[in-house]
């Protein structure tokens, strides 16, 4: 119950930033970012203290970058199939 989730990039604490938001609900945590750069690849843990030494990482790399960039692209902008052909008619 006294168990806490530290986050670090790079193995150093994460500044204050308004473009990544730690959420912790029960016993789950995640970081997510509001918008992503360049600047955000590196490695990401997690520690969990009061454990034998519970932790994960993740390394965002330029390839997983350019991946998630694309996905928020799609997510933020889908693609919508028609139902049926267009019908245009000549002006």
């Amino acid at each position: 119950p006294d168990s806490k989730f530290v986050w670090s990039k790079n193995y150093k604490d994460i500044p204050d930033s308004n473009r990544l938001n730690v959420e912790t609900k029960g016993n789950k945590s995640k970081a997510v970012f509001s918008s992503l750069g360049e600047e955000d690849t590196g490695v990401y843990s997690c520690l969990v203290t009061h454990t034998d030494g519970a932790s994960s990482s993740y390394t965002l790399t330029d390839e997983e970058l350019k991946r998630l960039l694309v996905v928020s692209h799609d997510h933020k902008f889908p693609i919508i199939p028609l139902k049926s052909d267009l019908a245009v008619e000549p002006g």
